[in-house]
């Protein structure tokens, strides 16, 4: 039997039909490195390769010579297509990170924010169900047995 996801934390309502007008924003917690949410982003660029992202950084600290360190990823507006592409690959790749560990993740859409963290063990196709449940976001196309 698979393990129940741990609760989505709600901060307000669902994404629209319409898709996302204010873009998505994801990071990792407890991802002091960055490391972890620059592999997110390199997995989304390869899964959803229409997903146009910007990278966002910590601010510099005094003291330090360079950038800060990567914090999120940062979508624009998203079609409702683009949206359920992405939510499925979130889920994707969280399922890959749960084998060895928890991982959980922020959500940010417009002003609403969800936190999520993957059940051990889910297939990838759960989760993701989950997570498209907790943010609304529209099912992805389901494409034909052959």
């Amino acid at each position: 039997m698979m393990a129940a996801a741990a609760p989505v934390a709600y901060r307000a309502g669902m994404a629209s039909e319409t898709g996302v007008d204010g873009g998505v924003r994801i990071e990792v917690v407890d991802d002091p490195t960055g490391e972890e949410i620059a592999k997110l982003r390199d997995w989304l660029r390869v899964d959803v390769p229409r997903l146009r992202m910007t990278s966002v950084h910590h601010p510099v600290r005094p003291g330090e010579m360079s950038g800060g360190v990567l914090a999120a990823v940062q979508t624009a507006a998203l079609s409702p297509e683009v949206f359920a592409a992405l939510i499925t690959a979130v889920g994707g790749w969280l399922a890959t990170r749960t084998m060895s560990r928890r991982t959980r993740i922020r959500i940010k859409i417009d002003n609403r924010e969800f936190e999520y963290e993957g059940p051990a063990n889910a297939r990838p196709e759960e989760i993701a169900r989950q997570l498209g449940q907790a943010v609304g976001a529209p099912r992805p196309p389901q494409t034909p047995p052959r």
